[in-house]
């Protein structure tokens, strides 16, 4: 568990997340399921804006965009997968190819995201897919670590890697506060509501968290669930919205004269795309303050 407080100038907030990118690097034909024109897509429509025909749609315009990793950027290893290599007894003049192509896939996709990105990672949230280097002459100790290096959050106390959870308090000049639980997630639901309902359940646990991300489900949904109080003159019933946020994918499930692991296991084709929040301080009511919150998805 991380805590984390950042300062936020006097103007909206973008919290944009983005994880479950999978990314395996190389040619287009090696890069498996990951699509990497929708990565490239959200993050323009994120940051800049798209054209699309003569219109330009820019929903996060004038706002402070602020990002959270959600875990999985790279598609390899999974847990088990990270259990055999260890276990493999490969020579050391193999595994130092392994690590240094591990390595180029990281620097491959730090490419396409710190024109975007750099400096304004707020948290890497580690996921189940990352690679941990057998050498000690390559530097940051893991994939994770390295790609949050070359978005610049090396420098930057209590940012970072995150292994498992971390709340992000962002503030305003006011005073206002506004509490970001973030994660990549656990559990192998299949349904749509399923990663939203395991969030609903875990909030249960938190008093002042406004809004949860979380990867590994790759599904874009989002809701929000009210929280009730009591005034302090006890005259009048207050609610604050809480919002769920789960951050989707950019891994394809069914790719022409390929299979994917989606495909062969018969699940449903994912939606591709990432989400993001939109939030600013309305007003202060019985000393706790409200916000307008509009959640965004692409």
């Amino acid at each position: 568990m991380k805590l984390q407080t950042i300062k936020v100038p006097d103007k909206p907030l973008g919290i944009a997340a983005l994880g479950d990118i999978q990314f395996t690097g190389g040619k287009p034909r090696t890069q498996m399921g990951c699509s990497v024109s929708h990565l490239k897509e959200h993050l323009e429509w994120a940051t800049k804006g798209l054209k699309v025909g003569k219109a330009h749609i820019f929903p996060l315009k004038g706002h402070h965009l602020q990002w959270i990793g959600t875990g999985d950027y790279i598609d390899l290893l999974s847990p088990s997968n990270r259990d055999r290599y260890r276990m493999s007894g490969l020579y050391s003049s193999a595994t130092r190819v392994v690590d240094w192509r591990f390595a180029e896939i990281v620097e491959e996709l730090a490419e396409i995201l710190a024109p975007y990105l750099k400096g304004k990672m707020v948290t890497l949230c580690r996921g189940h897919h990352w690679f941990q280097w057998s050498s000690e002459k390559l530097p940051y100790m893991d994939s994770e670590r390295y790609l949050g290096a070359l978005l610049g959050m090396e420098d930057k106390p209590n940012q970072g890697v995150t292994e498992s959870q971390t709340v992000i308090t962002f503030k305003w000049p006011n005073g206002a506060k506004y509490n970001v639980l973030a994660m990549h997630g656990e559990g192998n639901g299949q349904s749509l509501a399923y990663g939203i309902n395991k969030l609903a359940r875990l909030i249960g646990g938190w008093d002042a968290i406004d809004a949860v991300f979380s990867g590994h489900f790759h599904k874009l949904t989002s809701a929000k669930t009210p929280r009730l109080r009591v005034s302090e003159n006890g005259g009048h019933l207050l609610e604050r919205d809480i919002r769920m946020i789960t951050s989707g994918s950019f891994l394809r499930g069914y790719v022409l004269d390929d299979e994917m692991y989606p495909e062969v296991k018969q699940l449903a084709p994912l939606s591709l795309g990432s989400s993001a929040l939109s939030v600013y301080p309305k007003k202060k009511v019985d000393g706790a303050w409200e916000f307008e919150t509009l959640t965004l998805e692409r």
